[in-house]
């Protein structure tokens, strides 16, 4: 967005992804505060957006987002959610003995699996509440994907996790589908989430997902009956528990949404109408090649 002044263009057209250093600075989201630096460049970026013909926002959540930080119409402002681009779907009984014994994982346990690395994902609470879980079941294992900081390390060793603390620096994006389909649940009970994709690939792997009610994670929903929502410490530990006394992943099929096709289809009609463009300059959608071009494609 800084450089946005210096690019010779017809149209701007931008991508928000979420709102998240405006709301740590407000004090609306503890963990970070920017550098007086970062401040004034946070406020760069909100005169830069206020100008831009059109945004596009991955979620409704960060569409209110902007809209309050940012004085534009709403009519400006387009939702078009992410896509899912690797394939996943469930791994084969062989495919997870062979991922858990790749990554040292015990061969019978339950996982609780957490993905993701920032500080608005609440990972203290993901330390505490398998702690918690482990008091009543000491068969479950927590495997963390993602680097831990020292105070994580320091608060996982006073926890007592030990050798029930997996912690996977990083995982190769091939084996993600893996990883999520040997986990028992996927605890994510994220703070702030300006779209929240591992609540989504879960779903689409069949494996039960425990998360927050924070922003626009209810908008990543697909398999209500495999979705636990919960906001407070007691209520997670309810819904993992549940999740591993369930049998194992849900058969039902994921629904086909958030595709790589409609993703495109959808920013394609957002630059048409932004260019006016359409068959023989008539700057109808509908008549659009590109747009018609990949909704061909897509079915």
């Amino acid at each position: 967005m800084v450089y946005l002044p210096f690019l010779r263009h017809r149209r701007s057209i931008v991508t928000v992804h979420d709102m998240i250093p405006y709301l740590a600075r407000d004090g609306k989201l503890p963990g970070f505060t920017p550098t007086r630096t970062g401040r004034w460049l946070m406020n760069r970026i909100t005169a830069q957006l206020a100008k831009v013909d059109h945004t596009v926002c991955v979620s409704h959540a960060t569409k209110r987002g902007l809209l309050a930080y940012v004085d534009i119409p709403e009519e400006r402002v387009s939702v078009i959610h992410n896509a899912i681009f690797q394939p996943l779907e469930s791994a084969s009984a062989e495919a997870r003995a062979e991922l858990r014994t790749r990554l040292g994982l015990p061969a019978e346990a339950p996982l609780i699996l957490h993905v993701g690395r920032n500080f608005y994902k609440n990972r203290e609470t993901v330390l505490d509440v398998a702690t918690r879980v482990r008091a009543e079941r000491p068969e479950v294992h927590l495997v963390m994907a993602g680097d831990l900081t020292s105070a994580l390390q320091a608060q996982a060793a006073r926890l007592g996790l030990g050798e029930a603390l997996h912690v996977l620096p990083r995982v190769a994006r091939e084996d993600m589908a893996t990883l999520y389909t040997t986990a028992s649940v996927l605890l994510f009970p994220s703070l702030y989430e300006g779209f929240g994709l591992p609540v989504l690939e879960a779903q689409m792997c069949r494996t039960p997902v425990v998360c927050s009610e924070r922003r626009s994670l209810p908008e990543t929903i697909l398999i209500g009956d495999l979705v636990g929502v919960a906001n407070c410490t007691d209520e997670i530990i309810a819904n993992v528990s549940r999740s591993l006394s369930s049998q194992g992943n849900h058969e039902t099929a994921a629904p086909k949404v958030f595709g790589v096709s409609d993703w495109m289809v959808s920013h394609l009609r957002v630059y048409c109408k932004q260019l006016d463009c359409g068959a023989n300059g008539s700057g109808k959608l509908a008549e659009c090649p590109e747009v018609t071009r990949t909704e061909a494609q897509g079915e």
